[in-house]
């Protein structure tokens, strides 16, 4: 398991887990296809924001900045960000960057405390009442916007604020991390290791409408165009459907059925929850929908969003 020594450390180690050169082939097509859409929703001019940008390999960086006065880029991990900006050809002087997180948990030293906790081996009650504790600070601190390097955000002329899929990164990938760790499948029987997960997954909403409310601040604020990208669906090679999903054969209504199903079904995920709050605060444009082929044997469906924010 890695170390939560810090939430930039632990993204970049799990960005380093496929190589770039491996993404950007594999996205080329993908990346294309957002990065046409966004062409044509974009603001020309003046500072794009671009927020969990990545390494950046579902953008083409090029095409960005020939509409673009000044691109910013946004990231918990920027090491990686600079990494893909020198992968497609640049300096990385050419850009901006502004590392921050968006869950307002590193700040609490949520996940460290968290690691620390099960490697002791303390009581799922224990446990769950840090969750609980820490997500109720989350809840009752100042907006994502007044914190430390975010506040920079409001200090610069916004004219495009794009936001790459974020739902299921802000919270989930370290929980994961740490519960898969072998002290804990050792320890802990499967029903704690289900109250603990359980706990987590009922707050995690606190952070998700949080970085909503940082993307509805900026977009008022900057009276700025608003893009949005959330992966909703996942599906793998053993998935009856996974053969069928292609950019080239799908249409937006098959895509958009096939998240509504599962909703109906099974209720929402971080994704769609995400999508959902957010359309609760903001008038958006009727969603457009992608494939992802996010690895291999891996696929997702994404939301795309657009829309400019009115008080």
């Amino acid at each position: 398991m890695t170390s939560m020594t810090s939430m930039a450390e632990f993204h970049h180690k799990l960005n380093q887990s496929i190589s770039l050169s491996e993404k950007q082939a594999r996205w080329q097509a993908y990346r294309k296809q957002i990065t046409d859409q966004i062409e044509q929703d974009i603001k020309p001019g003046g500072t794009t924001l671009i927020l969990g940008a990545g390494a950046c390999n579902d953008l083409d960086l090029s095409r960005l900045k020939a509409l673009s006065d000044h691109v910013v880029l946004s990231d918990i991990d920027t090491r990686t960000t600079k990494e893909g900006v020198i992968y497609q050809g640049y300096d990385v002087l050419e850009f901006t960057y502004i590392e921050a997180d968006y869950s307002g948990l590193e700040s609490l030293g949520f996940f460290a405390d968290l690691e620390a906790l099960v490697l002791k081996q303390s009581s799922v009650h224990q446990i769950v009442d840090h969750i609980n504790k820490s997500f109720k600070k989350v809840a009752e601190t100042k907006g994502l916007w007044e914190e430390n390097a975010l506040s920079m955000l409001c200090g610069m002329p916004i004219n495009s604020l794009i936001v790459m899929p974020r739902y299921t990164q802000l919270v989930l990938p370290p929980f994961r991390a740490i519960l898969n760790n072998r002290v804990v499948v050792d320890y802990y029987q499967e029903e704690d290791i289900v109250h603990m997960t359980q706990a987590f997954l009922d707050k995690a909403g606190i952070v998700i409408k949080r970085f909503n409310e940082l993307v509805r601040h900026l977009t008022i604020q900057h009276n700025a165009q608003f893009i949005l990208l959330a992966d909703i669906l996942e599906y793998q090679t053993e998935d009856p459907i996974f053969s069928q999903l292609s950019n080239d054969t799908m249409n937006h209504l098959f895509l958009e059925t096939l998240v509504n199903d599962y909703i109906n079904q099974f209720g929402h995920g971080f994704g769609s929850y995400g999508v959902w709050h957010l359309e609760s605060i903001m008038p958006l444009e009727p969603k457009k929908w992608f494939v992802w082929p996010y690895e291999l044997h891996r696929k997702m469906v994404v939301a795309y969003l657009t829309g400019i924010a009115r008080l």
